[in-house]
């Protein structure tokens, strides 16, 4: 829970505000209004065609690799949220600017490091050394990104290189959210009754540009092995069709069911390579991952490595195999969660988190 003295801006983007009586915290504003404000920075900017230094090798680049967006609107972005931020800082300045996703707020950023602020990214995902915004192959100073990162694992001090953020200003502080929601969701089973009519349940989280083909693989599965209950999460419920399911053990979650409540009440967790497989050994479940063109082991194996409770397919015969191997096994909870305690680390999150605040005070 934030701190009496701590201010949180929530984006609304893409999916607008929780609800009041769903934050624990009052303490809770919304960004929109920065927007707002921002997008009037950047209109004045555009009418006055405020350039910078080697635009013109910019456009190039731009032209030559036929890369997607417009240069300058992203430059304007930059800018207004410079300018926006330096404007409150002076009103106000805080101990510590705290950002998820430091690399979509590089103008706040600077703003802050200018006025002596200490600047913290929180993880937010899973970082790897494919990930090019925590790996710069160039050294562009430190104006731009936070000082400080607090980790979900040790994991994260192996693929970072220097040029984001050094090595000894990484924390580890775990992920205090995976158990809140293991211990709400203890109560909250979203297909209680509907499992209760199969042998046993398996929940596929979805990759948006392949809900087709995962989609074709469950209808299979469904339908060669009629006593498992099967239920597919696409990441954009309003895009996926549920008729898509060819049969009553296969359900297509088209509402805002939580994914994790699902993933906490199923006996396997399968995907192609949705960080929620991570999550999932997190939270005590094996993963069997549909290993599409090469795509799973490609992403998720680099973070697990040799995992005994990650494993692999290719077809649904493979599929059917593997799930009916792991049921045998009677595995232990508390081994699967250990097996990823290099990414998510165990322990008190709450006094881990305190304790990195107390060290960079």
């Amino acid at each position: 829970m934030l701190r009496e003295e701590a201010l949180l801006f929530e984006n609304p983007v893409p999916k607008g505000h929780f609800n009041r009586s769903q934050i624990r915290s009052k303490n809770v504003i919304s960004e929109a209004p920065f927007f707002f404000v921002q997008s009037l920075i950047m209109l004045v900017l555009k009418i006055f065609n405020v350039g910078f230094e080697s635009e013109c090798k910019i456009r190039d680049i731009f032209r030559q690799y036929e890369l997607p967006g417009n240069y300058k609107s992203i430059f304007y972005r930059f800018l207004s949220q410079y300018y926006f931020m330096r404007f409150l800082l002076k009103l106000h300045k805080p101990e510590f600017g705290v950002f998820v996703c430091s690399y979509v707020y590089f103008g706040y950023i600077l703003a802050f490091r200018e006025a002596g602020i200490k600047t913290i990214e929180m993880q937010h995902g899973i970082i790897n050394k494919s990930h090019a915004a925590y790996n710069y192959t160039e050294n562009f100073g430190k104006l731009l990104f936070p000082e400080f990162l607090f980790s979900y694992g040790d994991s994260v001090n192996n693929v970072i290189n220097n040029n984001f953020v050094l090595n000894r200003r990484i924390f580890t502080v775990g992920y205090y959210y995976l158990d809140k929601l293991k211990s709400s969701a203890e109560n909250r089973n979203p297909f209680d009754v509907l499992a209760n009519q199969f042998r046993l349940s398996i929940c596929f989280t979805g990759i948006p540009t392949m809900d087709r083909i995962s989609i074709d693989l469950l209808n299979e599965l469904a339908g060669l092995e009629k006593s498992y209950l099967i239920i597919y999460l696409p990441r954009h419920r309003d895009k996926v069709d549920p008729t898509l399911s060819k049969h009553r053990n296969f359900k297509i979650v088209n509402d805002n069911t939580n994914t994790y409540d699902v993933i906490c009440h199923c006996d396997i967790h399968s995907t192609i390579y949705s960080t929620c497989a991570l999550e999932a050994l997190a939270l005590g479940k094996v993963n069997i991952l549909f290993d599409h063109d090469g795509l799973a082991r490609e992403n998720i194996f680099p973070v697990v490595g040799e995992n005994n409770f990650v494993r692999y397919i290719n077809d649904v015969i493979e599929f059917r195999r593997e799930i009916e191997a792991v049921k045998n096994l009677h595995l232990s909870e508390k081994d699967i969660k250990q097996s990823i305690s290099q990414v998510f680390a165990t322990g008190n999150h709450v006094t881990l988190l305190a304790n990195a605040f107390s060290e960079i005070s």
